[in-house]
C-alpha cells in the first residue's frame, strides 16, 4: 500500500468504496490503497505536468535522504528522473544503474537497465554530449552482451560505439568500440574479415604508446 495525495471528494468516494483506508483524524489523515491495481487508476487521473512534479519531489526526497538507498539500488532514482522528465540526469543514472548490476553479475538486468537509457537518450538535443552519453552506453551494453547472449549480439552496440567515438571519443573508446567490433566478427568465424581491424587495433596502440592496449590488441 502507498500514499498519495488525491482531493478531498475522491478520497471520500474511495472510502466508501472500501478501496482505500484512513488513518489518523482529518486534516491530517494519511490515505492507502487496499490494491496496486486502485492505485494505479487513480495515478492514471493525474495531469502529466502533475505527474512530472511528484516524481522530481520523489527524486529530490531520495537524492536528500536516503542516498544509501541510491547507491544500492541506483534504478530507483533513475526511474524517478525519467518520469519527471530530467532526462539528462536520468540517462547518467540509467548508465551508474547498468554498471552497477553488471560489476553483481546481474547481466541480464544491466542490459534492461542500459537500454532504458538509451530509450531517454533521445529526448536530449543533437550534439556532441548526447554522442558522448551515447558511447558510454553503448560500450557498457556491449560489455554486459557478450557474457549474456554472446560476442554477436554485442555487435551491434560496438559499432555504434565505434561509429560515435570516431566522430567526438576519446582514443580510449575508439580502441575498446573497435575491440568489440573485432571480437564480435572473430568469434561469428570472420577470421579473414577480422585481420584488419587487429592490424587497426595494434596501429591505435603503438601510436598511444599503450602497453596494455598494444598487448589486447596482438
Amino acid at each position: 500500500m502507498t500514499p498519495l495525495t488525491l482531493s478531498s471528494p475522491t478520497k471520500a468516494k474511495l472510502g466508501d468504496a472500501e478501496l482505500l483506508f484512513c488513518r489518523g483524524i482529518v486534516p491530517h489523515a494519511s490515505y492507502l490503497f487496499k490494491h496496486a491495481l486502485a492505485q494505479d487508476a487513480a495515478y492514471s487521473t493525474l495531469l502529466r505536468g502533475r505527474r512530472q512534479e511528484l516524481h522530481a519531489r520523489i527524486a529530490a526526497v531520495l537524492e536528500e535522504h536516503f542516498s544509501d538507498l541510491v547507491e544500492r539500488q541506483p534504478e530507483l532514482l533513475a526511474h524517478h528522473l525519467t518520469a519527471a522528465g530530467d532526462a539528462e540526469r536520468a540517462v547518467d543514472q540509467w548508465l551508474k544503474a547498468g554498471r552497477h548490476a553488471a560489476a553483481q553479475f546481474a547481466y541480464l538486468e544491466a542490459i534492461a537497465h542500459l537500454e532504458r537509457g538509451l530509450g531517454v537518450l533521445h529526448a536530449l538535443p543533437e550534439g556532441p554530449v548526447r554522442d558522448g552519453r551515447e558511447i558510454q552506453l553503448q560500450l557498457a551494453l556491449g560489455l554486459c552482451l557478450i557474457p549474456a547472449k554472446g560476442a554477436l549480439a554485442a555487435k551491434l552496440p560496438y559499432t555504434r560505439a565505434h561509429e560515435l567515438a570516431e566522430r567526438s571519443g576519446q582514443p580510449q573508446q575508439r580502441f575498446e568500440a573497435l575491440y568489440g567490433v573485432w571480437l564480435s566478427i572473430n568469434v561469428s568465424g570472420g577470421v579473414a574479415a577480422a585481420s584488419p581491424l587487429s592490424e587497426r587495433l595494434l596501429g591505435m596502440a603503438e601510436r598511444d604508446g599503450d602497453d596494455g592496449l598494444r598487448l589486447q590488441a596482438s
